[in-house]
């Protein structure tokens, strides 16, 4: 009876009934308690049936009864790791494995026991014996692979999974493992071939799929990808996790309409899982549809409300809105749930930067790189608020760090390029945007880099499509939409640059100021008040102003708002204009009707090259209190020439627009002509230099107190000669011949290839034939001074 009973019970198991098995089994323990094989039969059905503590009890009398039997050590090892106490899993292995060194599954078993309790390197002994034992075995050679993998002998490991499959063709595990350690190893193709293997034999194995997709994903193959689990959800539509999939691929090729249906049947199908939802919440997110996506992450708090990675998706959805505040409120209560994780330190960081709350933001990126110092995006946030506060070589630091850690990141590659501009290394910039192209063709970022730093090369042509490249890659990237609008205006294509300069309020999630009024259109005021406010710097406040009289004859009450040095200045050039006023930034502004840019003015009134307003006229020198030109060293009739070498040294583009002044030495020592420095604020390197150069140049500065007394002193001087800077715009707009000195690659104001500048007709340019050639443009200026007619 008792026989019978084990033997239909082995038979009923065996046929995966297990119920049946166990009832034959109970019955045969009834007959024989003790019987070594029933309580091991019996171990292994409750073993599979997850009652780990009845197994255990039941193998453990087993294996006392029979302690030289090396199958019931193995199934008891079986129970102690199912049951996660590896230490008795090992110990159990260990004695199956002394019970008969021959059994290749102890050896196995033990090896997998050892793997999973990190301690590799003793597995590697036992997974030698297996082999010697078995040696056309594919196990052996996949689990030493695993062990070593373990032991971050990666190649070894690639090399151990390849001599499995060699064993046995169709082995799956050994084509999974193989292409998670060479996607590991950096060989993206040979992982996809070896996943693809392992797929075919297995089309339902998520571990690999989810490995597979996250490799064709990175190589660009979003569409193979797609059709792929689409198949796989045709043999299996109801695995959550295959849909979830598929939004996933649809989200990073940039469909996220077709995101959404997969996503929603994931959470359908597998509504606990909170991070569907949260993947949800992000394609919501980049489709704009704000209120769903915030209901998606306020349901999950609802269930969840300490999931700080819900609080970290909800501060991204703020971030996308320019709800800054509310994003760094978020991200400060994912960071307090989960420390750990440095994305919310890292995003946190680069949150309080946009916020202008640049200190703040360093601290709390330093807080997360002493935790993490590798963590790339930490590394590249903190060199975005280095690259603010100036300090552009720590920021290179920075980002050297992070690609070090991750040499082949794109992102990485395309600040470092961005930052390699800043600093005139142009052939290491475009060194460094080339590779991260190379890594990521449709990289919006890096074209855009790449567009700025051919500009600075001087190759228009291709700068103007890697921009139109990275605009249609990514239409709201404001860094490429706001230099390709600088490019086409440079370029002379008003039309489209004008339109493209509006990007700069979108620069840094800087926001246009005076939102609280109406945004003028450019329409008839019929007697309504509009404020304009001058933006950027003076030099561009000087240029612009003549559109003021522009909109006064459309019927409106113009304020100005604008910088308090030239405030004076201004008030007297429109004296005569009841219908403009003007008031300095940082006083009351009144309330108006409207608001507008001053340099929205140009897109407004349709300006192209041919109808630029004339701006000659509009400043007045006063009749009273005139700064009086001291008389020059070297009298006689030589023409005056005042005399501008450098501007703002906190300009971005300033390295390229100001000249040293030992480059103009020698044209001011050698030229027939009484210079006047003009310069306010000479750099230290420059101060000793002009004092040597009495009596060939006369320092006006003393003499300067504001606009106003560079304007008498310019209105007494025959000509001005000046870089790109504010009192260039002065004399121009004085109607002064103007002697414009730019650099290579000038800025838009001034065009390309011409000597003359539409918005200055009194002026004449000299440019640069190669980068930092000031020598080359003094001396045009000199040739330029002998051949002028004399006074």
């Amino acid at each position: 009876m008792f026989k019978q009973a084990l033997a239909e019970g082995l038979k009923a198991h065996q046929a995966g009934d297990l119920a049946r098995a166990g009832e034959y089994y109970r019955k045969a323990l009834g007959l024989q308690p003790n019987n070594p094989d029933a309580l091991n039969l019996m171990g292994v059905l409750m073993t599979q049936a997850g009652q780990m503590d009845v197994a255990i009890n039941l193998l453990e009398s087993a294996a006392r009864l029979a302690p030289d039997f090396a199958p019931i050590h193995i199934n008891l090892g079986n129970a102690y790791q199912a049951a996660g106490r590896l230490d008795d899993a090992i110990a159990a292995f260990t004695n199956a494995k002394m019970a008969d060194i021959s059994v290749t599954e102890a050896h196995l078993n033990l090896a997998s026991a050892l793997i999973a309790a990190n301690r590799p390197d003793e597995a590697l002994e036992s997974l030698d014996l297996v082999i010697k034992l078995a040696p056309n075995a594919p196990e052996g050679y996949n689990f030493k692979g695993n062990a070593l993998a373990g032991l971050g002998r990666l190649t070894e490991a690639g090399k151990a999974y390849e001599q499995a499959i060699d064993k046995k063709s169709d082995f799956f595990e050994g084509w999974a493992n193989l292409g998670g350690i060479r996607r590991d190893l950096g060989d993206i193709e040979g992982a996809l071939e070896a996943l693809d293997k392992a797929l075919t034999l297995n089309p339902g194995h998520l571990q690999s799929l989810g490995v597979w997709v996250e490799g064709m994903i990175q190589v660009q193959r979003t569409g193979a990808a797609e059709r792929r689990i689409i198949e796989a959800i045709g043999k299996n539509p109801n695995v959550a996790a295959l849909h979830h999939i598929l939004g996933i691929v649809r989200k990073v090729a940039g469909q996220p309409e077709g995101a959404v249906q997969p996503l929603e049947s994931a959470i359908r199908l597998e509504p606990g899982n909170v991070y569907f939802s949260l993947t949800l919440s992000e394609v919501f997110t980049v489709l704009e549809r704000w209120e769903e996506a915030e209901a998606t992450l306020n349901r999950v708090l609802m269930l969840h409300p300490d999931l700080a990675a819900a609080y970290g998706a909800l501060a991204e959805l703020y971030y996308a809105q320019n709800r800054v505040a509310d994003a760094i409120e978020a991200l400060e209560q994912a960071a307090q749930r989960d420390p750990d994780t440095p994305v919310y330190g890292a995003n946190l960081g680069a949150y309080l930067l946009s916020a202008g709350r640049t200190q703040e933001a360093l601290e709390a990126l330093n807080r997360t790189l002493k935790a993490h110092p590798n963590h790339a995006s930490a590394l590249n946030n903190r060199a975005a608020v280095l690259r603010k506060l100036g300090r552009i070589d720590d920021a290179i630091v920075d980002v050297r760090t992070a690609l070090n850690a991750h040499p082949d990141d794109s992102e990485t590659l395309t600040n470092l390029a961005a930052l390699l501009e800043m600093t005139g290394q142009l052939n290491s910039a475009f060194d460094a945007a080339t590779q991260a192209l190379a890594i990521s063709p449709d990289n919006a970022a890096a074209h855009s880099a790449m567009g700025i730093i051919l500009k600075a090369q001087g190759d228009f042509v291709a700068a103007r499509k890697h921009l139109e490249q990275a605009v249609e890659l990514n239409p709201r990237l404001a860094d490429a939409n706001w230099s390709l609008g600088l490019l086409q205006l440079l370029q002379g294509d008003f039309d489209n640059g004008w339109w493209n300069y509006r990007w700069r309020w979108k620069l840094e999630h800087r926001p246009c100021p005076y939102l609280d009024r109406n945004l003028w259109d450019g329409g008839p005021l019929h007697g309504e008040s509009i404020l304009i406010h001058a933006e950027q710097g003076l030099g561009d406040a000087i240029q612009f102003i003549r559109y003021l009289p522009e909109v006064a004859q459309l019927g409106g009450q113009v304020v100005f708002s604008c910088h308090r040095p030239l405030v004076d200045l201004f008030t007297r050039a429109f004296r005569n204009n009841d219908a403009i006023s003007i008031v300095c930034h940082d006083d009351t502004i009144p309330m108006t009707d409207w608001h507008a840019p001053l340099l929205a003015l140009p897109y407004l009134f349709g300006t192209d090259l041919e109808n630029i307003p004339d701006a000659r006229g509009l400043i007045v020198v006063r009749e009273h209190k005139r700064t009086a030109l001291p008389p020059h060293p070297k009298g006689g009739t030589h023409p005056k020439i005042g005399l501008v070498w450098s501007g703002n040294p906190l300009q971005r583009n300033d390295r390229n627009r100001s000249a040293p002044l030992c480059a103009l030495a020698p044209l001011i020592e050698n030229a027939d002509a009484c210079f006047y420095s003009l310069q306010v604020g000479a750099r230290k390197d420059d101060q000793a230099l002009l004092a040597s150069m009495v009596p060939h140049i006369v320092d006006l500065a003393p003499h300067i107190q504001d606009f106003n007394d560079t304007a008498d002193l310019i209105d007494q001087l025959d000509v001005v000669i000046s870089v790109c800077t504010s009192v260039a715009h002065l004399a121009g707009t004085m109607g002064k011949p103007t002697w414009v000195m730019l650099a290579h690659v000038p800025d838009f104001r001034w065009l390309l290839e011409r000597e003359d500048c539409p918005w200055y007709p009194s002026a004449r340019l000299f440019r640069q034939p190669t980068p930092n050639g000031w020598e080359s443009v003094a001396a045009a200026i000199g040739d330029a001074i002998a051949a002028r007619p004399a006074s």
